[in-house]
This record gives structure tokens, C-alpha cells and sequence, in this order.
């Protein structure tokens, strides 16, 4: 990475970055980096002669592993390993071309000893936080390159399965994982809670399942439960969620889908958006005692608190009383009694959440091509992905090589001085406005200029003027990049009623099929 010099000057970021005081605003606020800053690295009971993160071009990483359905079925299922890396910019650490995957461990159940699977990384982990030699093509200089990971979160497969079936005198001793060889990972501390998993897929959907009866608590309770939605009301619920994907753009979120009809459709971005801007307004008045919907209405403040971008000092201290104290709670509920500990130590829970995964799995499952041998698939294209990723670096052609999707792109077209970020777009024609949508833009233009109707009338009755099929809203990025935003079609807003058109794609696809098997069937048509 430090071959390319666009690439090697994102990596400054951790060592270019200030920190203020008494804020908590990333993983390097956090008690944990903080204190490995001051110790000498030691591998195998030896302490070496440099210490974490002494050198401004030192990796820091963490490792993110969860198990994940190719075929929308949980009866197979494999264990992808990312790496992140913190030393980006956090606006793009988790983009898919920045996320490192060093391979899926192949299911079709999950691994009953992850140890063996992880011990390449471990070996390469404990090489790098020696040094490796590297290339500083900023400063065109050798260097000597350390890594260190971090954290490790995720939905880690629980090692209990592996005295699973064994008599009490005949269990195994009882040993560490592999991963306390990995220099600086402290246990306990350096699995902090993974907030996606704990709140977004334990409390708030146990919540819609005992509201509902459904799920694993359709045997709580009775039917005449008061906490109980009723079904016709949570109906509504569900179309409405569905309903609100047409109107609410995509930088919010993914679309939340009918949580009565398709609850199994459903992820933890999703129930994330149902949690904190949906489920405040579609649940109001739905619940027959107000102190429900009033408990709920708490539970989103407190996500919206944990969830925040920056703490200060104080507010840490403010989040642990907020979680209610009991005797008895399930392990989920259980964890958030140590949200507050785990922001103090590692930072704001954004740095240490499971989306990064969900947004690798997406097209991790697309590429599946093969579904007989589908981890075959899987190697093949993220080996490949890896080797393009290796030759952008090396020979410097990330542009010429780039993958993404370029739907943001901005379009080329015809902007006007009083619209500095608006692009109109082709094709267009000059006309005249029919009688309704002109009284609309009267009104529109009399509220915003104060002139009189009819004066607006006067100048705009007979006068031709410019429609634009299309027009891009222009957005900055968080880096500082003009990039293209919404797109809004001309043909929605100003139809021509006085001509009609047709779609004639599907007409002409059926004649491309018929001509290659049959000639005669193509003069029948015609």
C-alpha cells in the first residue's frame, strides 16, 4: 500500500490526527492504544527494541469475523475473516476495496476449532509486529513496517462445542486461544462488545418478537398480554416500513422490508433504521398502555446515545446508569451493562461493530457461481480480487482499475448560476406550459418574489420555456470530493400528456429470441 503515493498518504491519518482532550472520538482516544504506546513489543516472552506504534507508518488493524448464509438458508454457512485498517481515514476504512479479507473459512457448519484457521494469520501477525521491509514512496525511503492488531469483535464461534459431548473426567484441558501469541491483544479487553449483534440483532428484534408472539417467544405470555401489538395494527406497520424504502434515500440506510410479511428479510442496518427513525412514529398510539411505547421510545434514546460519533469524559459516565439494573437478564442484555467500559477502552462503538461484514457479505454472495462447490467460488474471486488489489498498488493504476460502481458520478450538462449544484440533463424542449402545472409555478414564484398573479401570468402565458429530462443534485463528499448525488427524472414531474408512448424494449427482446431458432416464426410476426 505504501507503493502507491495516493494510497500511502491516506495511511497518514493515525499519525497526522490530534487528539483533544477529554474527547473519545476513535480508537486512538481509547485507554488501550493509549497505554501500548508506552510498552516495547514482546513475542514469545521476548521484548524487542521498539515499541507500539513508535513509527508514524505502523498498520493498525483489527480482526472481524461472523458467519454468513450464501443461500439465504442457516443450513449452510461460512466464516469470512476481515481485516480493518485504522491507520484510513475513518470515512473510507470501510469500504469494500480497503476491507483485507485473508479468507472464508468454508462451512457448511461452523469451525469447531477456529484456532487452526487463524494460525496463518497469527504467524503473519506476529512477523509483521517484528518489521517487514517496505517502500515509502512518499518520501522515497525504505522503511521498516510494523503492524498491530487491535480488537477483534464479531460473532466468534463459541469454543464450548468443543467439549461438546464429552463425559466431566474425559474433557481436554482446558487451554487459551491461539490469538494470546498476537502481540498487544489484551485479554479480555480486546473483545469488546459488538453493538450491531448485541442490540440490532438480540434486544430490539426479542423486542418485535414478544410484542408480537412470534419467534422464540410464541409461547410467552398470553394473548391478553397488555405489551402485546395488535395483529391488524402491526400489519400496518409492516406495509408502512415497506412502503417508506420509495421516499427515503438511500444515505439513511437500506430499505427496511415488511416486518410482518418478510421478517426474515430483515438485517441489522434495517432493523438499526426501524429502531431509531421509524419505530418512534409508526408505534405511537399502537400500544394499549402508553408506559410501552414510552419504554421504547427510551430504549432509542439510549441506542442514539451509544451510537454517537464522539464522547466527552462525562458522557461515558452518563451511559451506564441509563441501562436498568437486574438480577436476571439474557447474555445480550447482559453486555450493555458494559457499553460504557468498552467506549472507554477502545473507543465509540463504531469502531468495533459488525456492519463492516454485513457490507463485505453482500456481494461476497453474488459472486457465488457455482452452487455445488460455492467456496470454491468464493476463494477464487476474493484470490482475485486480492492480486488486482496488489497490481493497482504496485503499478499505480487504481483509476484505470477501478470496479466500483460509478453511480455517482456527475452528469454532463447544462448548469445555471442561480442553481450552483444542480446539472440539467438532456433531452430536453422548449414549450409552453400547460394551464396547471403554469398556475403551479405562478404560485411557486408570486410566494418567493412577492410579485402579483397576474404579472407572473402576463410574462409566463405565451412564453416558450427550457424542460430537462433529467436533473442531478451535486453533494460533497466527506473528504472534500464534488461528487454526483440524487438524480430526478424531468418525465415525472412535467409528463407529456399529448403524446402517448410506448415501452417497446420487451417487443423487440422477443424478436431477438425468436430469429436465432426460427426464421419463418420472425415473417409470421411481422
Amino acid at each position: 500500500m505504501y507503493r502507491d503515493p495516493g494510497s500511502a498518504n491516506r495511511l497518514k491519518y493515525r499519525s497526522q490526527r490530534q487528539s483533544l482532550a477529554g474527547i473519545v472520538a476513535d480508537i486512538f482516544d481509547g485507554e488501550h492504544y493509549q497505554r501500548l504506546q508506552s510498552d516495547y513489543v514482546t513475542i514469545d516472552d521476548e521484548t524487542l527494541d521498539h515499541q507500539y506504534f513508535s513509527h508514524p507508518n505502523d498498520v493498525a488493524l483489527s480482526l472481524c469475523t461472523d458467519g454468513f448464509e450464501p443461500f439465504k438458508t442457516r443450513k449452510q454457512a461460512c466464516w469470512p475473516l476481515i481485516l480493518i485498517n485504522y491507520d484510513l481515514p475513518p470515512s473510507i476504512q470501510t469500504r469494500l476495496k480497503n476491507i483485507l479479507c485473508v479468507g472464508v473459512i468454508p462451512g457448511p457448519k461452523q469451525p469447531k476449532e477456529l484456532d487452526a484457521f487463524l494460525e496463518p494469520l497469527i504467524e503473519e501477525l506476529e512477523t509483521l509486529a517484528c518489521g517487514v521491509p517496505a517502500f515509502d514512496s512518499t518520501t522515497g525511503s525504505p522503511f521498516k513496517l510494523h503492524a498491530y492488531l487491535l480488537a477483534c469483535f464479531g460473532d466468534m464461534p463459541a469454543n464450548w462445542n468443543r467439549a461438546k459431548g464429552w463425559e466431566d473426567k474425559l474433557c481436554p484441558p482446558l487451554t487459551h486461544s491461539a490469538l494470546i501469541r498476537v502481540p498487544g491483544l489484551d485479554f479480555p479487553r480486546l473483545f469488546p462488545h459488538d453493538f450491531m449483534h448485541m442490540m440490532f440483532e438480540n434486544v430490539v428484534t426479542n423486542l418485535l418478537d414478544i410484542w408480537t408472539r412470534s419467534g422464540d417467544w410464541a409461547d410467552f405470555g398470553t394473548d391478553l398480554d397488555p405489551y402485546l401489538l395488535q395483529p391488524e395494527a402491526f400489519r400496518e406497520i409492516g406495509k408502512s416500513c415497506a412502503a417508506s424504502g420509495n421516499t427515503i434515500p438511500s444515505a439513511f440506510g437500506c430499505r427496511v422490508p415488511d416486518l410482518k410479511e418478510k421478517r426474515g428479510e430483515s438485517s441489522a442496518e434495517s432493523t438499526l433504521l426501524f429502531a431509531t427513525l421509524l419505530g418512534p412514529a409508526l408505534l405511537c398510539d399502537c400500544f394499549r398502555y402508553t408506559r410501552y411505547y414510552q419504554h421504547f421510545v427510551q430504549l432509542v434514546s439510549l441506542i442514539n446515545k451509544c451510537i454517537g460519533f464522539e464522547f466527552t469524559r462525562e458522557e461515558i459516565q452518563e451511559i451506564l446508569p441509563l441501562f436498568p439494573d437486574v438480577r436476571a437478564c439474557t447474555l445480550p442484555l447482559h453486555a450493555l451493562l458494559h457499553v460504557a467500559d468498552n467506549i472507554k477502552a477502545m473507543g465509540p462503538v463504531w469502531c468495533y461493530w459488525a456492519f463492516p461484514m454485513e457490507l463485505f457479505c453482500g456481494p461476497l454472495a453474488r459472486c457465488c457461481m457455482n452452487r455445488r462447490f460455492p467456496y470454491l467460488s468464493f476463494n477464487r474471486r476474493l484470490l482475485q480480487v486480492a492480486q488486482l488489489s496488489q497490481i493497482k498498488h504496485i503499478y499505480g493504476l487504481a483509476e484505470e482499475l477501478n470496479l466500483d460502481e460509478q453511480g455517482e458520478n456527475i452528469l454532463k450538462g447544462t448548469s445555471y448560476d442561480g442553481y450552483p449544484n444542480l446539472v440539467f440533463v438532456g433531452p430536453g424542449r422548449r414549450t409552453v406550459l400547460e394551464p396547471k402545472l403554469q398556475r403551479q409555478v405562478i404560485k411557486y414564484i408570486s410566494r418567493q418574489t412577492n410579485v402579483p398573479h397576474h404579472a407572473e401570468r402576463t410574462a409566463l402565458v405565451t412564453r416558450p420555456l427550457q424542460i430537462w429530462g433529467k436533473m442531478q443534485r451535486l453533494d460533497t463528499s466527506i473528504g472534500g470530493d464534488r461528487i454526483g448525488g440524487d438524480v430526478v427524472r424531468g418525465a415525472l414531474v412535467s409528463p407529456r400528456h399529448n403524446q402517448n408512448s410506448r415501452d417497446t424494449s420487451h417487443v423487440w427482446e422477443l424478436v431477438g429470441l425468436y430469429k436465432r431458432h426460427n426464421q419463418r416464426l420472425i415473417r409470421k410476426l411481422r
